[in-house]
C-alpha cells in the first residue's frame, strides 16, 4: 500500500494492526490507548501521527526507512527486523526504545529521548545494536537552585554541552569563569584526608563527561531540563573505583559515579558485578537537601536501588584492588524522578525522625539479618549529613562510633544503648520522633535520654521529643535504649552506662581517665577521641581488659575541645569533653 492510511476509532485500545508495506500518513492518525500496530515496510509521516499506543513494531524483512515531512513522537518502538532501521527525519520518543533484532541508525538525524515532569524515555538492554546519536533528555523539576548530581549517558560531551542549559561559574571557559564560586565538581578518592578533601573542580569547560563518572552541578532557577547528544552508551562497562586508606573506614573508598546508560539501572540487579564495594548507594535528595541512602532492602529520605538515567550517586570501596562493572541488564523500566519512595522491609526496625527549621532527616535502626554490632558492608550505610547549613542532621552510632543513616544490628536479646547524634548548622529547636512505619521489637520499648538535660522520654506512642539544640554540638547527644517492657519503669532504671572522669582537664598533654561499666571494669571497651570543631575522630584505642584506668597523651593535637567516646562490648556508651591548653 503506498500510501496507507490510517484512522483508528477508539476499538484500537483491543486490537492491533498491521501496515504490510509502505505506510504513509498524510491526514490524521490517531493511537488509541492500548492499541498496538506492527510496520512491515517503510513508515512516513507528514501529517499529525498522536501515539498513545502500547508499542509500535518494525517488524520487515529488509532495512526499514524512519521519516517523513513531519516529526513523529513515538510512545514505545520495538525494532525487531535483522535487516534494521533507519531514519530519515528527526524523531522523538517518550517511552522506551526496544531494540530485540537488527541495527537502529540514527545517523545523521535527531532521535530525542523526551524527559518531562511525567517521565523520562529510555533504551531497553539492547540485543541488536545502535549506530548514531541520541539526545538525551533529563528534566529537573521544581525546586531550590542548588546542587544536582548529573552524569552523561552518551559519550563525547563536554562540560560546555550543558552551558546552554544551565550557567557554570568559576572556572575556564563557563559562563562566569570569573565568578568565586565553582559551580561544578567531579570527586577524586584518591586525595588523602577526610571525605570532603577530594572534590576537583573542572580546568576547562572542554573537560569531558566522562560515562560512568558522577558529577555535582549547581543548577537553578529550575524547573528545566538538561540534554547531551551523542552516541549512548551501550553495552558492558567497567567503573573507575579505587581505594586509598588513609583516614580511616569511615572517609576511605568513597566514589562518585554516574549512571552511563539512557535508562534506569537496578543496583541489586545480577548484572552487576561488585569486589570490595560495599552494598550502599547514596543520592543527594535536591527537594530535602538531604542525602538519601539506599541497603539491603531499606532507605532513608527517599533512597532507593533504582538509580535514574542521568543520574550520579555514591558509592563505597572498602579494600585494595575494588573493581565494579555491570551488563546492559541492570536496565529496568521504572522510571523514577531521580529518586524513589522509601522501601521498608518487614522486620524488627525503628526510623527516627528529626525535624526542624523547615527540614527533616532521617536515620533507620533494624534488628536481626546477621548483623553485627560494627559495620556490614552488605548491611549498613554510613551517614552523610548533609552540606545546608539550614537542614539537621541525625544518625545513630554503630560500636565504633560511626555515624550511620542505615544500621544495621543484632537481634534484641538483652538492653541496648544506641548513641544518637543530632547536627545543625543553626541554633534552634528541634523536635525527634518515631515514625509510625517503625516495628519495634517484639517485647521491647524504647526510650531517648537526653544527655544534656537527663530528660529520659518513652518514645513508643510515636509522640516527639522536642529540644534545644546549638550549631557547635559535635558528639552524640542523646541514647536510645532498647530494653525488654517492664525493665523501663523510670528514669533511675537506666543509669549511665558509663561512671567517667578525667584529670587533669583542662590538660597540656597527660590526661588519665578513669572509668567503670556499670560498676565493672572495662571489657573490651572501645575509646575514641572527637575534635568538636571539626568532628573528626583523631584517636582511637581499645580499653585496657580488667582495669577501670587508662592513660592518653593529647600533646600532640591542636588546643581545644575534644569529646571523648567510650563504648563497651554491650554498646554501653558515655561522653565527656575534655579541654586541651598550651
Amino acid at each position: 500500500m503506498k500510501n496507507y492510511k490510517i484512522y483508528i476509532p477508539l476499538l484500537m485500545a483491543w486490537f492491533s494492526a498491521h501496515a504490510q508495506s509502505q505506510f504513509t500518513n498524510n491526514g490524521n492518525v490517531y493511537i488509541h490507548n492500548g492499541g498496538a500496530i506492527s510496520f512491515y515496510g517503510n513508515f512516513i509521516n507528514n501529517g499529525s501521527y498522536v501515539d498513545s499506543g502500547q508499542v509500535s513494531s518494525l517488524v520487515g524483512s529488509s532495512a526499514q526507512q524512519v521519516g517523513g515531512s513531519a516529526a513523529t513522537t513515538f510512545k514505545n518502538l520495538t525494532l525487531n527486523n535483522a535487516a534494521g532501521c533507519y531514519l530519515s527525519a528527526s524523531e522523538n520518543i517518550k517511552g522506551i526504545l526496544t531494540i530485540t533484532s537488527g541495527t537502529f541508525t540514527t545517523t545523521g538525524y535527531s532521535f530525542t529521548l523526551l524527559s518531562n515532569i511525567n517521565g523520562t524515555a529510555s533504551i531497553a538492554p539492547i540485543l541488536g545494536n545502535f549506530a548514531g546519536n541520541i539526545t538525551m533528555q533529563r528534566y529537573l523539576g521544581v525546586g531550590l537552585t542548588s546542587w544536582r548530581f548529573l552524569c552523561s549517558p552518551v559519550t563525547g560531551a563536554t562540560i560546555s554541552n550543558w552551558q546552554d542549559d544551565f550557567s557554570t561559574t568559576g572556572f575556564p571557559g563557563s559562563t562566569t569563569p570569573t565568578f568565586p564560586f565553582v559551580s561544578v565538581y567531579t570527586y577524586t578518592e584518591s586525595v588523602p584526608g577526610v571525605n570532603t578533601y577530594g572534590y576537583t573542580a573542572p580546568t576547562n569547560a572542554s573537560n569531558p563527561i566522562t560515562p560512568t563518572v558522577g558529577f555535582l552541578c549547581y543548577i537553578g532557577p529550575v524547573p528545566l531540563t538538561v540534554d547531551l547528544t551523542g552516541p549512548p552508551v551501550k553495552f558492558g562497562q567497567t567503573f573507575g573505583v579505587t581505594y586509598t586508606p588513609s583516614a580511616g573506614a569511615y572517609n576511605d573508598g568513597w566514589v562518585l559515579l554516574g549512571n552511563p546508560y539512557p535508562s534506569a539501572i537496578d543496583w541489586t540487579s545480577a548484572a552487576w558485578s561488585k569486589h570490595n564495594v560495599n552494598n550502599a548507594v547514596y543520592v543527594w535528595n535536591d527537594a530535602l537537601q538531604q542525602y538519601s541512602s539506599w541497603v539491603s532492602g531499606v532507605s532513608v529520605n527517599g533512597g532507593s536501588n533504582i538509580i535514574a538515567s542521568s543520574q550520579s550517586f555514591w558509592v563505597q570501596t572498602n579494600g585494595a584492588s575494588p573493581t565494579l562493572s555491570c551488563t546492559e541488564n541492570v536496565k529496568v523500566s521504572a522510571n523514577p524522578k531521580f529518586l524513589m519512595p522509601d522501601s521498608i522491609a518487614v522486620f524488627s526496625n525503628l526510623k527516627l525522625i528529626m525535624t526542624g527549621n523547615g527540614y527533616k532527616d532521617e536515620t533507620f535502626i533494624r534488628f536481626g539479618n546477621g548483623a553485627t554490632n560494627k559495620f556490614d558492608a552488605p548491611l549498613d550505610a554510613y551517614k552523610i549529613f548533609s552540606s545546608n547549613t539550614s537542614v539537621p542532621g541525625i544518625a545513630s552510632e554503630d560500636s565504633t562510633l560511626r555515624d550511620m543513616s542505615i544500621n544495621s544490628m543484632p537481634s534484641v536479646t538483652s538492653q541496648l544503648y544506641i548513641p544518637i547524634k543530632a547536627l545543625v548548622g543553626t541554633s534552634g529547636n528541634y523536635s525527634i520522633k518515631l515514625d509510625s512505619s517503625s516495628v519495634v521489637p517484639l517485647g521491647s520499648c524504647l526510650e531517648l535520654e537526653d544527655k544534656v538535660t537527663g530528660v529520659k522520654t518513652n518514645i513508643d506512642n510515636f509522640s516527639a521529643y522536642s529540644f534545644s539544640i546549638s550549631d557547635t554540638t559535635k558528639a552524640a547527644r542523646f541514647i536510645l535504649h532498647v530494653a525488654p517492657c517492664g525493665t523501663i519503669t523510670g528514669v533511675n532504671q537506666l543509669a549511665d552506662p558509663y561512671q567517667l572522669n578525667a584529670f587533669p582537664n583542662p590538660t597540656t598533654g597527660i590526661v588519665t581517665i578513669n572509668y567503670e561499666v556499670n560498676g565493672q571494669k572495662g571489657d573490651n571497651a572501645i575509646m575514641q577521641l572527637i575534635d568538636l570543631g571539626t568532628g573528626q575522630i583523631v584517636m582511637e584505642k581499645s580499653v585496657p581488659v580488667n582495669s577501670s584506668q587508662m592513660q592518653i597523651d593529647l600533646s600532640g593535637l591542636a588546643n581545644g575541645a575534644y569529646a571523648l567516646n567510650m563504648l563497651s562490648s554491650t554498646n554501653a556508651s558515655e561522653h565527656i569533653k575534655i579541654i586541651k591548653i598550651k
